[in-house]
């Protein structure tokens, strides 16, 4: 029999443990796997709180799922356990979360912060159209930022669409006839309207804020009383947003999720 001093006891050096949850990390981030990437990252931060590259996982991952504030939590902690060093990718995750939290000033300070560091990064002046797109008299500079970012990497960043006023009329149809009946069904009759882009003071209303980069809203407001339903005033599609697609079929679909996801917000479900 083996005495309780002859079982030799071992565990998995702390640095290789490290490196082979950040690779799994990595794994779930290359797969889309978000929710993935945020339970290994946090588990990660349980064992090493000060760990940088788990800091940037976790708060890019928040950003792909809409947490744009915890986001920016974990964005402001790799700065601080980095003493204070900002890295570029740092900058355009914190520019995106001010962004989507409707912070246009601070946004726009953190991508210029960004470009200053790498001024032919294509991210920075894809973010930076972003923000100038719903910044007052900043269209001409959103232009730029755009291009700029497609002249860099043209097929990450495609030009927007050009669509015709009225040829809205026709991707608008070709989306109807996609929808679920119940959805088509709920905007029937309901007019349609058409805005560049969404209004910023009324995103911010919401807690959180909605994203600058809604595609479509709802007007009105829903009653659940059964006796009385009610239905919206109309819909409204911002363009913009829409046109950022790589093409007419993109927009259609993306139409399509907008009149599903409005009306089941509508309808409470």
């Amino acid at each position: 029999m083996k005495r309780d001093d002859d079982i030799q006891s071992w565990s998995i050096d702390p640095s290789l443990n490290r490196q082979l949850r950040l690779n799994m990390i990595e794994k779930c981030r290359q797969q889309g796997r978000d929710q993935d990437v945020i339970l290994e990252a946090e588990e990660l931060l349980d064992i090493d709180p000060n760990c940088p590259e788990a800091l940037f996982y976790l708060g890019e991952a928040f950003l792909q799922i809409g947490d744009a504030e915890g986001a920016l939590q974990a964005f402001e902690q790799h700065i601080e356990v980095s003493g204070g060093q900002i890295a570029l990718a740092i900058s355009i995750g914190k520019a995106m979360a001010h962004f989507e939290l409707c912070q246009l000033e601070l946004a726009e300070l953190s991508i210029r912060t960004a470009l200053q560091q790498a001024s032919h990064d294509a991210q920075a002046h894809f973010v930076l159209g972003l923000i100038l797109e719903v910044t007052p008299n900043g269209l001409q500079g959103s232009t730029s930022a755009f291009f700029a970012a497609h002249q860099l990497e043209p097929e990450r960043y495609p030009l927007p669409i050009h669509i015709q006023r009225e040829d809205w009329k026709n991707l608008i149809e070709s989306a109807l006839a996609r929808v679920s009946p119940q959805a088509r069904e709920f905007w029937d009759e309901i007019p349609v309207h058409l805005f560049d882009s969404p209004d910023i003071e009324e995103l911010s209303k919401v807690d959180p804020p909605l994203s600058p980069r809604v595609l479509g809203l709802y007007i009105g407001r829903p009653t659940h009383d059964a006796d009385t339903p009610t239905k919206p005033e109309g819909l409204r599609l911002f363009t913009r947003n829409l046109s950022r697609s790589r093409s007419t079929e993109d927009v259609i679909v993306k139409i399509a999720a907008t009149l599903e996801q409005e009306a089941m917000d509508w309808l409470g479900e």
